[in-house]
């Protein structure tokens, strides 16, 4: 790990600790700080993380002490930059200042997010499938049309989520000449539920983001449910609800109904099973089947080698494509990262996550 040389730590005070917000978790090769205040994470050496959690309770020159002080400079430029990057703080009642608990996530609701999907030929409507989200508490919704649909289409197809329970949408469409970034920033000011539009087969990537409205044109071409699953540090989420979520549930489909292009209602759209169809299906009748909520338990610490992997409490999974089919703990098959070499491969090498987000970047001790 490398620090500046004129990092110093001038012992005003004993102790040296983590903001409460900013937890600690070890990887097979390197750690990271997660400050769930900030959205954002910080490699760390996992010689630093022992530091922090096995000796968090100790005033610094006991934990100097402990490694008979032959490592006092590197002690000092470890804690000197997690000052300087606002992660901790130094004091001399440490006892003050209690952990998170993060083991107590809690929701009442039965379904706090959705993914519905259309192509041409869908014959599932929003004005059916809306009431019944909202019946069971549904916050986020992400509609897919995986073709063009024209500023008045579209408009009058989002006019469902109006008056309902949902509290954010997102959607994703073909592009069309009449999806101006004017046009849609009108639409979300008549419909401000609608907080994200990406519009997919565009000619150029751009990126726009207004207060709570983002618009982001991508020449992507987004035309099934098999474009879904792809793990990047652009998607990471470092937030204290699903940080805890995350440490007992599964970061995608806990609390998740998808419906396919088909109408048929699944976990999320890509898996493989599908507990009905919305013409004869209740979506609040689907959470009565135990293998539709068995799979929302299946949390990072079971699938194979994200369980050794630093990002898994800030990492969205996926259980419809990975790398062994035949169970539910196989790792994301789109997920190029290897925990144990601490390298991104080729898939997400330049998937570089905006800065703002990102804490900045350290070696990896060997």
């Amino acid at each position: 790990m490398c620090f500046p040389k004129n990092f110093s730590c001038p012992p005003v005070k004993a102790y040296f600790k983590l903001f409460a917000c900013c937890i600690p978790v070890k990887g097979a090769r390197r750690s990271v700080i997660c400050d769930l205040q900030r959205d954002r994470y910080q490699p760390i050496p996992t010689i630093l993380y022992y530091i922090l959690t096995r000796f968090h309770h100790l005033p610094v020159e006991q934990i100097k002490a402990n490694f008979d002080h032959r490592h006092n400079a590197d002690i000092d430029a470890y804690l000197a930059f997690l000052d300087e990057q606002e992660l901790g703080f130094w004091t001399d009642e440490p006892q003050q200042f209690p952990a998170l608990q993060l083991k107590n996530w809690h929701e009442a609701k039965a379904i706090t997010n959705a993914v519905v999907d259309f192509a041409p030929q869908s014959t599932h409507s929003l004005t059916e499938l809306v009431p019944q989200l909202s019946e069971l508490g549904c916050d986020a919704l992400e509609l897919r049309f995986f073709y063009s649909l024209a500023l008045p289409e579209l408009t009058q197809r989002l006019e469902a989520v109006k008056g309902s329970t949902l509290r954010s949408v997102e959607v994703v469409v073909g592009y069309d000449p009449s999806l101006s970034s004017a046009a849609l920033r009108e639409l979300h000011q008549h419909n401000p539920r609608v907080r994200k539009l990406t519009i997919h087969s565009a000619g150029q990537a751009t990126f726009a983001e207004l207060d709570d409205f983002v618009i982001i044109y991508t020449p992507e071409q987004i035309t099934s449910e098999k474009c879904c699953g792809s793990v990047s540090p652009w998607y990471f989420t470092a937030n204290t609800h699903l940080f805890s979520e995350a440490q007992k549930f599964n970061s995608c489909l806990n609390r998740k109904i998808g419906v396919d292009q088909h109408g048929l209602l699944r976990n999320c759209p890509s898996m493989p099973t599908s507990f009905g169809h919305v013409d004869d299906t209740p979506l609040r009748a689907v959470l009565q089947q135990p293998d539709f909520t068995a799979v929302w338990a299946v949390n990072k610490d079971q699938v194979e080698v994200c369980r050794d992997c630093e990002f898994r409490y800030i990492c969205q999974d996926c259980r419809a494509y990975t790398l062994d089919a035949t169970s539910l703990s196989g790792k994301p098959a789109k997920c190029s990262y290897d925990p144990y070499a601490a390298v991104w491969g080729e898939a997400t090498a330049d998937a570089s996550r905006p800065a703002a987000r990102a804490g900045a970047p350290v070696s990896v001790a060997e």
